[in-house]
């Protein structure tokens, strides 16, 4: 997991690790917008927005930090990478205490942000999103934050709430479709505000689905998506999955044996072509 690139209402930036541009806390950006932002550019007209991006990527996750090393542990290297990436530029995971707060460290001012972790709602195949419900301990303000397939997030998205919505959608898509064509896995990240009254009521129903014997899953299923409506974007994510060491020679030398070789993927169709093509399973004389 190397290469990031993350979008918001201002513009899109990304950063690279193992190429000399600018360089900082090891890690290598390509652009103006993620140095600035690392280097704690406060004034720069893109800084509201952008931090927006990289808070949201350090509390939407189910990250465990171990106690003992202090390293980041997740059975999902594109969380792990994202998280590192806003970590990198200004948004640093400190981890949860046992009462499940979670504390995100500032960079730019050193100012410690707690936030109380209320409800995960776990990424699975047929969902293709998580969501966090948070309370921002600073302002007591409930939020829903959730991040997915464009395909599934763009069908809870609320475009009525400001005019510019539809054409701030319209234009983080492009930036999505055109990460799909380099090979880049996406997601689109959106959030919602929810009062106290709706989130007591939600949680019930949340509850007794999550003890339910009979058809637990598909009760889960609906409650869940019952609250991950009406959603507010807030931009998007790509991540390159690099291949291991001789994949696409193993796969050609498969092929070659004749071998038939399959590939059962989630991702989106230019991206599972891109990579298609970088392991050897297609090649430009195919139909």
């Amino acid at each position: 997991m190397q290469f990031k690139k993350f979008s918001g209402r201002a513009a899109s930036f990304n950063f690279v690790e193992g190429e000399k541009v600018h360089s900082q806390d090891g890690l290598v950006f390509v652009d103006k917008i993620g140095l600035d932002l690392a280097t704690h550019d406060s004034s720069h007209p893109a800084n509201r927005t952008v931090e927006e991006v990289l808070l949201f990527l350090s509390l939407c996750h189910s990250i465990v930090i171990d106690k003992r090393s202090g390293k980041m542990n997740s059975a999902s290297p594109d969380e792990l990478a994202l998280v590192e990436g806003a970590s990198a530029q200004g948004f640093q995971f400190r981890g949860k205490d046992g009462s499940e707060r979670i504390t995100i460290e500032r960079k730019r001012d050193g100012t410690l942000l707690k936030f109380a972790l209320l409800n995960t709602l776990e990424f699975n195949s047929t969902r293709k999103r998580m969501s966090v419900i948070v309370r921002d301990l600073q302002t007591n303000e409930i939020l829903l934050l959730c991040k997915g397939a464009d395909s599934v997030i763009k069908q809870r998205l609320d475009l009525t709430v400001k005019p510019e919505d539809a054409a701030f959608l319209a234009r983080t898509q492009q930036y999505v479709d055109m990460y799909a064509e380099e090979g880049l896995r996406t997601l689109l990240l959106a959030k919602k505000p929810v009062s106290p009254q709706v989130y007591e009521e939600w949680n019930k129903k949340y509850v007794a689905a999550s003890t339910a014997v009979i058809n637990k899953e598909e009760t889960m299923e609906a409650v869940q998506s019952e609250i991950e409506q009406e959603l507010l974007l807030v931009g998007s994510t790509a991540i390159e999955d690099r291949l291991q060491e001789n994949v696409k020679e193993t796969i050609e030398a498969f092929k070659e044996a004749g071998v038939k070789v399959w590939v059962l993927t989630g991702d989106k169709v230019e991206t599972a072509i891109n990579i298609g093509f970088s392991c050897g399973l297609l090649n430009k004389e195919m139909v």
